[in-house]
């Protein structure tokens, strides 16, 4: 059983918020908004948020969501918990690898030869247990994203139910973008795509990251989507052409963590496809308060907390031992 943290007016004032508002949600109150909206540049946008200094913690930054999603034509509820964490990635092996000598250089390391490879990244893990009749769909996503460049690195996703179990890995080369994916269906199977570097190819797992950081340059940010891989369906990697759109205002919200100032982030898709609508916190660390995206998923923030979660002895405040979600 997950431990739930006492219900307030703010649970019974979510849905009409986010009906009303599109996506709703709170955000940090121990920092100042931006002093001013920085002009639109890929390149620099991310700075604003890698350099925050809880990323050195040496902790992870676990985010419990209240979630809805669709399947098999009726909403299904349950908590979504993301990850978000500092790490390195050995640039040959493509895994995690100790880090530098020097916490501080993320780009090198001079400890021993092969910690030469280490890059900095961010480990953002997203992961679901969705309950339906007769047995629960399954969903892991594990992105690792260049921590000062934002740029992906690397994607392993799974996704399992009682019919079977996909798997997609993701890795993005210097001269390539290689894809692979097994599925349990017909028609999809087993395949292997090479697509060009450039132009960059992101995840639309990342947006979680992506609109973080996008808020907190005050940025409008240009992308190239690849579909989903958060399924148990294979999907061809075609992209599309996409744009985050930040708001210049920010606006109060209520999530069942809280009430927050927020600045709107929205998704708008060149094509006419998939949008969505996030409420991110107007100050340090902005947290995703909220989302809303036209497949029907819904996320509100209900927990934050900082933690080793691989320590054995420290305890989660949102959920008992022995039943994490």
């Amino acid at each position: 059983m997950i431990l739930r943290p006492p219900r307030r007016r703010t649970a019974i004032l979510l849905a009409a918020t986010m009906v009303s508002a599109g996506i709703v949600s709170p955000g940090c109150r121990d920092a100042r908004d931006p002093a001013a909206r920085k002009p639109a540049s890929v390149a620099a946008y991310p700075s604003t948020f890698s350099n925050l200094p809880q990323w050195d913690d040496g902790l992870s930054e676990m985010c419990y969501y209240d979630a809805a999603d669709t399947i098999y034509g009726k909403t299904r509820r349950y908590f979504r918990l993301m990850l978000l964490n500092r790490e390195w990635l050995d640039r040959t092996q493509r895994v995690k690898t100790a880090p530098p000598t020097s916490a501080g250089d993320t780009s090198a390391a001079t400890s021993r030869p092969d910690q030469a490879e280490a890059i900095g990244v961010f480990e953002f893990n997203i992961i679901e247990e969705i309950p339906t009749e007769n047995y629960n769909y399954r969903h892991m996503v594990t992105v690792f994203l260049n921590r000062a460049s934002l740029r992906p690195e690397k994607l392993a996703a799974s996704s399992q139910e009682w019919c079977g179990t996909t798997f997609k890995q993701l890795q993005w080369l210097p001269d390539a973008l290689k894809v692979r994916g097994f599925s349990y269906f017909e028609g999809e199977a087993d395949h292997e795509w090479t697509l060009p570097a450039e132009p960059i190819l992101y995840p639309r797992e990342a947006l979680c990251v992506l609109v973080r950081a996008a808020a907190a340059s005050q940025t409008d940010i240009p992308l190239s989507l690849l579909p989903p891989m958060r399924s148990n369906h294979m999907p061809e990697p075609t992209p599309s052409e996409s744009r985050l759109n930040v708001s210049a205002e920010t606006r109060m919200v209520r999530v069942p963590f809280g009430r927050f100032r927020a600045r709107p982030v929205t998704l708008t898709e060149a094509d006419g496809g998939q949008t969505a609508q996030f409420f991110v916190e107007a100050a340090a660390p902005y947290r995703l308060l909220s989302a809303r995206f036209d497949s029907g998923l819904t996320l509100a923030l209900r927990f934050v907390e900082r933690r080793a979660y691989w320590d054995r002895s420290k305890p989660s405040r949102f959920y008992r031992q022995g039943a994490a979600p």
